[in-house]
């Protein structure tokens, strides 16, 4: 199923809720973008980029793969493919992330 964009902003609410009751107080998020692209192979799936506040403590990663397994679920119930790209990014680095992004190869060539 292509992800729409009432799907990208249920998905960013699924992700808000099992990030607070994973990690608590412990880490504070920031940006939660959710976008549509497509694999190696060429199948449509997202993006979820997790931005956090670096100025306090990491997200711990034993912690991200708790939350990715408690949002198999919910995400087929949306109709989604559980398999998607998950970046978790310092809120300090997400401008030159998007600023990347926005340049050839993966943003739009102006030519």
């Amino acid at each position: 199923m292509r992800l729409t964009t009432e799907l990208a902003e249920r998905v960013e609410a699924i992700y808000r809720q099992h990030l607070k009751e994973h990690f608590s107080e412990k880490v504070k998020f920031d940006t939660i973008t959710v976008e549509p692209t497509e694999d190696s192979e060429g199948r449509d799936t997202f993006r979820v980029t997790v931005v956090y506040d670096d100025e306090h403590e990491r997200p711990d990663p034993r912690i991200r793969i708790h939350v990715l397994g408690a949002l198999m679920d919910p995400l087929e119930e949306l109709g989604l493919q559980p398999v998607m790209i998950e970046s978790y990014v310092p809120k300090s680095e997400y401008p030159l992330l998007l600023e990347l992004l926005a340049e050839p190869p993966w943003g739009v060539d102006e030519e």
